[in-house]
């Protein structure tokens, strides 16, 4: 009966092992694209990358606003996107660069132009 018992645990042992094994192959693939998104106060961001490139978009969350978006980089680089009226939830409306990937930390700043200046309205970061 004990011999029994020692047989059934190396069979689900050895199953057990095989099961595990598949999974970690199928998961390594070397050049995978991420996709990010997130949204801070009242401005959302996405990142999509891949090895070498990555588009960054920002848009206005649930008011509409005039001003910019300012995109911060890994890298310390700046860039300001065009001044505008950015409408709620619209994404194709809002600003996008493409630019060459840099792992680590992008930030938007939605720029919200209040009397001749402008307020900071969110600030959601995303690591790539």
């Amino acid at each position: 009966m004990r011999s029994r018992i020692l047989s059934v645990a190396a069979v689900t042992l050895a199953l057990a092992g095989t099961v595990l094994a598949a999974p970690a192959q199928a998961t390594a693939v070397p050049d995978r694209t991420r996709d990010n998104s997130g949204c801070n106060h009242d401005v959302c961001m996405a990142i999509d990358g891949t090895t070498g490139q990555v588009t960054v978009k920002a848009w206005a969350y649930d008011r509409t606003f005039t001003g910019h978006f300012q995109l911060l980089q890994p890298n310390g680089h700046e860039l300001n996107g065009r001044d505008g009226t950015f409408g709620a939830g619209d994404v194709a409306g809002g600003s996008s660069w493409r630019l060459h990937a840099d792992a680590g930390k992008y930030c938007v700043i939605g720029w919200d132009g209040v009397n001749g200046h402008f307020d900071n309205i969110g600030e959601p970061c995303l690591s790539l």
